[in-house]
């Protein structure tokens, strides 16, 4: 699960001496922590170790939706007003608090896991909040709502509240059913005290105990075994007959006539895997209703009769998310389709959206098809040819002028075409005069012997800064 800077400086201030901001984020959620090189592309929602090596230049560019462990010796030039860094005395070694980090991590994911394996199995509520007193230091208490919480039903958060007959404030959040108030999870031990740090974690408790109380067991669905074997017939039998198919698929009400999603997960860190696949697949069609959920290949995939459930894929990819994300997991999505001649497609077209969506956004945990396409027909295009044989060859005459001559077509063009041929916005952005551009572009129309008339030669041109963009992002052999 992911952490929020208030509990990582709370911990590390347990073993080592820390300076931080009054106000640090409550709402920022990390990662695991990675030294900082000074080459990573990506830098939100990131926990970064820092040493002096980096800190004039580097320190005030990141953005606040990142956090810093600053471990060295020149913590005296760190702007004051910087809430999203903490700095550990500089006698500490930076891997021994890389270390301290990962252990926090461990412990809170050792929980989260035990959590949802507990709910899974039909725990009692009792063991779930016994496992959580270490996580509090005390144990949790779960109350039916009474007359005396009338002022503080409203709230959606967690709060402090101090209980009737009780001169303690406790740490507490609501626990909901149907829209309604029935209980409260509360921190009420007087001999411990209230923690900030906690609200985000009793959050968390909270959305379990909720579960729990709606059921008094889950809802263990019958598995369709006959729907299971069909679907994975589709995925695993390419000779299988379609149409003999589709009519099972039609007996076990799945009709050709309705809509499906196909979404995928695999495991993000397959050390940490401790929930069977089959307990995943119980869980998954809890949650989402018409679904059907199996391992294939060591991923879970799902297939969502859409029609049936009346969702959207909004919906799902919601009641998915933070599952996927407190799990381990990556998640593809497909398109929403008719039919079942597509399912196999559809299976596909996930895969491609966990692959290439990783690949190209590792710090999200859900990837759409739709989002990742384009980059697959890019990378389709290029299979058997590099990108600079499939571009446009006088557009390549144009970069080597800009490399030789110091020219500045390429960015000038590229500004045209994405101005959809404005010529006055491309002056303005490029900030020169209409008439200085009006010429640089005859120039370029020269060299490129065109005047960008045809609409095709248009989209091949802008097929092309993209394959170039390709081969120039690759790494040197």
């Amino acid at each position: 699960m992911k952490l929020t800077p208030r509990i990582i400086v709370k911990k590390l201030k347990e073993r080592f001496p820390v300076k931080h901001s009054n106000d640090l984020p409550s709402n920022l959620y990390l990662g695991r922590p990675v030294f900082y090189t000074g080459a990573e592309q990506d830098l939100n929602h990131q926990l970064f170790i820092m040493t002096e090596v980096f800190l004039e230049t580097e320190i005030i560019h990141f953005p606040a939706t990142s956090f810093i462990v600053f471990v060295g010796k020149r913590h005296d030039t760190i702007p004051k007003k910087l809430n999203n860094i903490c700095v550990v005395d500089c006698g500490v070694d930076a891997t021994a608090v890389f270390n301290a980090i990962q252990n926090v991590c461990n412990f809170y994911d050792n929980w989260y896991e035990e959590l949802l394996l507990m709910r899974m199995q039909e725990a009692p509520i009792d063991k779930i909040l016994e496992i959580s007193e270490p996580i509090f230091r005390q144990l949790p208490q779960v109350v039916e709502t009474d007359a005396s919480f009338d002022s503080v039903r409203n709230r959606d958060s967690v709060f402090v509240f101090t209980p009737k007959n009780s001169h303690q404030p406790a740490l507490c959040v609501n626990i909901k059913r149907h829209g309604l108030v029935t209980h409260h999870l509360m921190l009420c031990d007087p001999s411990v005290r209230i923690d900030d740090s906690d609200a985000f974690l009793l959050e968390i408790l909270g959305s379990v105990v909720k579960h729990a109380l709606a059921q008094t067991r889950i809802q263990q669905p019958k598995r369709n075994k006959d729907l299971i074997t069909v679907l994975r017939t589709i995925l695993t039998d390419r000779t299988a007959d379609y149409v003999s198919t589709s009519q099972k698929l039609d007996d076990l009400g799945w009709y050709s006539t309705n809509e499906f999603l196909c979404v995928v997960f695999q495991e993000s860190s397959p050390s940490r895997k401790r929930m069977s696949e089959n307990d995943i697949s119980n869980y998954i069609e809890n949650v989402l209703p018409h679904t059907c959920a199996f391992a294939h290949k060591n991923r879970i995939v799902i297939f969502v009769n859409i029609t049936k459930a009346q969702l959207t894929l909004e919906n799902i990819s919601e009641r998915l998310l933070y599952f996927v994300r407190d799990s381990h997991f990556k998640a593809g999505y497909s398109r929403v389709m008719e039919g079942h001649f597509n399912l196999r497609r559809q299976y596909l077209q996930a895969l491609i959206a966990l692959d290439l969506g990783d690949r190209k956004m590792p710090s999200m945990w859900s990837h759409d098809f739709n989002d990742v396409v384009f980059d697959y027909i890019l990378e389709q295009a290029t299979r058997r040819l590099p990108g600079y044989m499939l571009s446009h060859e006088k557009l390549l005459h144009l970069k080597e002028m800009d490399d030789f001559q110091n020219t500045d077509y390429m960015h000038t063009l590229r500004l045209y075409l994405d101005n959809h041929l404005n010529a006055v916005k491309t002056a303005k952005d490029l900030y020169i005069h209409r008439s200085t551009f009006l010429y640089r572009m005859d120039k370029i129309k020269s060299i490129l012997d065109t005047n960008l008339e045809d609409p095709e030669e248009i989209l091949y041109l802008m097929l092309s800064f993209r394959f170039i963009e390709m081969e120039d992002s690759k790494p040197p052999m």
